[in-house]
């Protein structure tokens, strides 16, 4: 008997040890039964640690943690960003569709007349950008196109140069360089880059029907100084150079400036004003991305816009290009007839040329000189 109470005694103690180890480390929540007994019903061990593991931040796809790799624009996108700022600045200047092309006459061509914003068309850094594209384009972008021909009013013929890794360094003119010029000039010996009858021409032109004697005179596009020795023989007083490559003139005469300084300096006012200008062989090649400069329709209109917004009223013009019937010789030049020479020489009072589009050959660069005035009292109330 004794024997029976011990092991009974054991059990009820091993009972009472699990009842307690139980109870102490899974929860129990009352619960009422069918007769209204309330009774002790264990939770679910999971529940708690599911509602643990809700807690927890999901993981994200791979994709939406990982950033998104910017991917740069294409040059032809940030082209056609760029000329569309250009085109908001520069106004009427870029405007050349015929129905919206305002004439007050003719003379060698037709006469227009154009709104120039002259703060605008300095304070555009886009207007003189570089290239976007590692070589130059050997074909017009579809969006440029309208621009370049003059609504198809312009021929396009195709002949490609890149010469956009020529000269970027600077360039000096010595004082005694300048000198030697100028005595092979009074030797009628000078050939310039065209040629002894092309600089008898220029001079016959500035003796004729400009006088620039003591005169400051802006010369653009020049990488040797033929025209500023031609300049300074025909009594010029000063003279400044605009060119996109760099040039250190020691000669105390001839200043140069690249058109980042000259934009700035019109644009704090420290420019000045000039009494006339004169260019040979340049114009036709602005924005035709051939020497490295950025692609741009109205490059030669914007920079004949700028000539006439620094030069005095009555200041004169001498200006060569290649003359014939309208083409764009793509990437090489422009060649200027009828409808371009008009906007080129908006503005400007025509004074005196020789060109005839009958002596253009296609195969020999004709360029007769042109004469210009800015005459503010023939355009009193247009611009």
């Amino acid at each position: 008997m004794a024997k029976w109470t011990q092991i009974w005694s054991a059990c009820l103690a091993l009972i009472g040890l699990a009842w307690l180890f139980f109870t102490k480390t899974v929860p129990w929540t009352p619960k009422v039964d069918e007769i209204g007994t309330r009774i002790l019903i264990k939770k679910p061990s999971v529940t708690p640690v599911l509602k643990k593991i809700s807690h927890f931040p999901t993981v994200p796809k791979r994709e939406k943690i990982q950033e998104k790799e910017k991917v740069p624009e294409s040059p032809l996108s940030q082209l056609k960003a760029r000329m569309e700022r250009v085109v908001q600045q520069c106004g009427e200047v870029c405007q050349t569709s015929q129905n919206r092309t305002r004439l007050i006459g003719h003379k060698y061509y037709d006469v227009v007349v154009k709104k120039f914003n002259c703060q605008q068309l300095f304070d555009n850094n886009y207007m003189d950008g570089y290239t976007l594209f590692p070589t130059p384009p050997k074909t017009i972008p579809g969006f440029l196109r309208d621009g370049f021909t003059y609504q198809n009013r312009v021929q396009v013929r195709p002949s490609y140069r890149d010469d956009s890794k020529g000269k970027r360094h600077t360039l000096i003119w010595t004082e005694d360089e300048v000198a030697k010029l100028r005595s092979s000039l009074q030797r009628n010996e000078l050939r310039g880059n065209y040629g002894i009858a092309q600089v008898k021409n220029i001079q016959a032109h500035l003796r004729e029907h400009m006088n620039i004697t003591d005169q400051h005179v802006l010369i653009v596009g020049s990488q040797f100084p033929w025209l500023e020795v031609i300049a300074l023989e025909a009594g010029a007083k000063r003279i400044t150079t605009l060119e996109y490559v760099p040039i250190e003139s020691r000669h105390p005469q001839i200043k140069t400036i690249v058109p980042k300084d000259f934009a700035l300096k019109f644009l704090n006012g420290t420019l000045g004003q000039f009494d006339a200008m004169m260019s040979f062989s340049s114009f036709e090649h602005s924005g035709l991305g051939r020497y490295g400069d950025g692609l741009n329709p109205y490059g030669d209109l914007i920079t004949m816009a700028r000539v006439w917004c620094v030069l005095r009223d009555g200041g004169m013009v001498l200006i060569g290009v290649p003359t014939g019937p309208d083409v764009l010789v793509f990437n090489l030049h422009r060649i200027y007839g009828p409808v371009m020479y008009s906007h080129l020489f908006a503005n400007f009072e025509q004074v005196f040329t020789k060109a005839n589009i009958a002596n253009y050959h296609r195969q020999h660069c004709y360029q007769p000189i042109h004469i210009l005035r800015k005459n503010l009292t023939l355009f009193k109330g247009a611009i």
